[in-house]
């Protein structure tokens, strides 16, 4: 029994320093929407929980190859539009680190494209992902400000994401085409709070006749919100709370179109002013 004892605990050690000189030939790749960072090994991806240990005081980790999680988003792997947005919200909410906050460059995203383009997406998808998901943490980043903040609170907290954020230039001919231009988040955010007051805006119906990604109504939740837009996709990510329609702003009778025959109590938009090829 001494034997055996001895051989077991031996054989843990040699394990565990195995183990352990194969973790140090991990890279970090970035955190996951769980909060756990995902590194590259040399058998795969692996999940490190930075908080929460074992028993024998170990990292709980997850490996990849194991396909004990079936998750491809915990790898950081994007298969789907969706699981853009989801990931570059992590990617995202770095820039509000309370203790190291991040300003992300074109390098930056260039990474964090090779590292989740699982589904080989083009650059356009993660741009309009990416956008959508600066929208989500702008939210929620305001909805922290506190009642009695200042009024150009909201303002700073926008200028602060737009200074954070990698640029986002990719075009396509459908881009064009649509004049799918979006308005910078902290001119987004002004332009809301000079529509009207917080008293005036709850409960108002509000019309954005060229919505796109819903950054001039992003932080108007408590209002009702009718939104047009031309390209499916882009409807598809805007907030549960627009009520929308795809169809041409230009062919579009808003009043009728919504059963608003009274009209709306505010409008905000930031049309297209380009040519719409009619006569």
């Amino acid at each position: 029994n001494e034997i055996t004892e001895s051989f077991q605990k031996a054989f843990r050690a040699k394990v565990q320093i195995n183990a352990e000189v194969f973790f140090k030939q991990r890279q970090p790749l970035g955190w996951n929407p769980d909060g756990y960072m995902v590194f590259s090994s040399p058998v795969g991806r692996v999940a490190e929980d930075p908080k929460n240990k074992t028993k024998d005081g170990q990292p709980i980790r997850f490996a990849e190859h194991t396909r004990t999680i079936d998750r491809p988003i915990f790898f950081l792997h994007a298969m789907r539009g969706e699981d853009i947005r989801e990931l570059a919200k992590t990617f995202i909410a770095q820039i509000f680190h309370p203790k190291h906050p991040v300003r992300h460059s074109r390098e930056s995203y260039d990474r964090f494209v090779s590292i989740t383009n699982a589904g080989n997406h083009p650059r356009r998808t993660y741009d309009e992902n990416m956008e959508a998901a600066s929208l989500d943490i702008l939210r929620d980043q305001l909805e922290k400000l506190d009642e009695d903040a200042p009024p150009l609170a909201s303002f700073d907290v926008a200028q602060r994401l737009y200074d954070g954020m990698p640029p986002l230039t990719a075009r396509t001919g459908a881009s064009v085409a649509l004049q799918q231009y979006s308005t910078p988040s902290p001119i987004a955010v002004l332009s809301q709070r000079l529509l009207g007051t917080s008293d005036e805006l709850k409960d108002a119906h509000v019309l954005e006749p060229t919505i796109g990604n819903g950054s001039l109504v992003s932080t108007l939740a408590q209002s009702h919100i009718y939104g047009v837009e031309i390209d499916p996709e882009r409807l598809k990510r805007l907030p549960e709370y627009v009520q929308t329609l795809q169809a041409d702003a230009t062919d579009t009778a808003f009043r009728h179109a919504f059963d608003r025959p009274g009209g709306f109590d505010f409008v905000i938009a930031n049309p297209p002013f380009g040519d719409t090829g009619r006569a």
